[in-house]
């Protein structure tokens, strides 16, 4: 538990870089998302074009 006040405190000092509301709480919606995502990365169809199967 400490961990995640830890990483509140630091994302709190993130807000003066926000001239809204909307965009850090949606900002803080996506951080969450990425830190707490446990997905493996895709392969994106653009990817797989790079690599000269498509």
């Amino acid at each position: 538990m400490e961990l995640y006040q830890r990483l509140e405190q630091i994302i709190v000092k993130l807000r003066p870089a926000f001239s809204r509301d909307a965009p850090f709480e949606w900002f803080v919606l996506w951080l969450w998302g990425v830190m707490l995502s446990t997905q493996p990365p895709a392969i994106t169809n653009l990817d797989f074009q790079d690599t000269g199967h498509g």
